[in-house]
């Protein structure tokens, strides 16, 4: 696989994943202009590290950094079916739902 596709399969993943924890947030009451996600770095504008790092914020102060790796990101691309995927977007789903700091 070149690493065209495994550039563009990880910015798929990392959508899903973020599209999955507003999702879960929003069916919990929260409002989607409370939630703020973002990859540092972002996966469309430069080529990701090993371990990209998503920061999640709630208005109010509660926020979250949880890093994925690379093949997490990948394997995201179609469904997250991943244990460890899934893991880690039900920490971040009950820490900020919890509004912990």
């Amino acid at each position: 696989m070149d690493l065209n596709t495994r550039t563009d399969r990880a910015s798929r993943g990392a959508a899903n994943i973020m599209h999955t924890i507003r999702d879960q947030l929003i069916k919990r009451g929260r409002r989607p202009e409370e939630i703020t996600l973002a990859w540092f770095p972002d996966p469309d504008k430069v080529p990701l590290p090993e371990a990209p790092e998503l920061k999640a914020i709630m208005a109010g102060g509660s926020s979250v950094r949880q890093m994925f790796s690379t093949e997490e990101l990948e394997v995201s691309s179609q469904r997250l079916e991943r244990d460890s995927v899934l893991a880690k977007i039900n920490l971040i789903v009950e820490s900020l739902h919890a509004g912990l700091p």
